[in-house]
């Protein structure tokens, strides 16, 4: 499987219980996927979310096969375009995450901290982006991604022939208004801004730092059961 987007939130709140952190991270899940099952339209995926305690620190991951993000790009007007409704769609849930992250435990706060990352969907626009602005050359472009998406590639040959020919008639900014998607980099409106981020943790002291406890769940595909752990970090 590929990454297609994850989500990263932080905010203070006082300190949970281990009960209260498991309690907590397995109803954030279950909206959360609930979300996911209304937004996003990829026929399967996978699904993990992380929670730390101290304040709530947490991360959301969505992941596909390669052979179920084909269909999906597949059935719109041109692969770009796929690509684009498909990190919307993924953008959607979240958003979705992030805000209930922080309205179920307290609702009256403003939104957590986020910052969410394309992974390969993004990277993979970023090489439409820089065919487009004659960066690279359409092969140079197919060889990268052949490296970004390494082994899964074999999952479906399908998607591999269909980007290369994409990328070989992607047309030319000076030849169409540029994509309304990224540009070199990975931002995307509503992400999270250099004064939204959470402070950079020091540097580590000189004595241990004590453990903390990380409550997983997660589910492999739509069809698996969901599982969780709690385990110290």
């Amino acid at each position: 499987m590929i990454d297609i987007g994850t989500t990263d939130f932080y905010f203070v709140v006082p300190s949970l219980s281990k009960r209260r952190l498991e309690k907590y991270t397995l109803q954030l899940f279950d909206r959360w996927e609930q979300s996911v099952e209304r937004s996003l339209l990829l026929p399967d995926y996978s699904l993990l979310l992380e929670v730390e305690e101290g304040s709530i620190k947490g991360k959301g991951r969505i992941a596909a096969g390669l052979a179920a993000v084909y269909v999906d790009v597949s059935g719109y007007g041109s692969f770009i375009q796929g690509l684009q409704i498909i990190r919307d769609q993924v953008n959607t849930v979240s958003d979705a995450l992030a805000e209930t992250a922080e309205k179920q435990i307290w609702p009256s706060r403003s939104a957590a901290r986020t910052r969410k990352r394309g992974e390969t969907l993004g990277s993979l626009q970023r090489l439409f982006f820089k065919v487009q602005r004659g960066d690279i050359t359409p092969e140079e472009a197919t060889r990268e991604a052949e490296l970004l998406i390494g082994e899964d590639a074999k999952d479906s040959p399908e998607f591999m022939s269909s980007l290369a020919e994409s990328l070989a008639q992607a047309p030319k900014f000076h030849e169409q208004v540029p994509l309304p998607f990224e540009s070199a980099d990975d931002g995307h409106p509503g992400e999270q801004t250099e004064r939204d981020r959470p402070p950079r943790r020091p540097s580590a002291p000189l004595w241990p730092l004590p453990t903390h406890l990380r409550v997983e769940v997660w589910r492999e595909s739509k069809k698996q059961k969901k599982n969780h752990r709690t385990i110290n970090v």
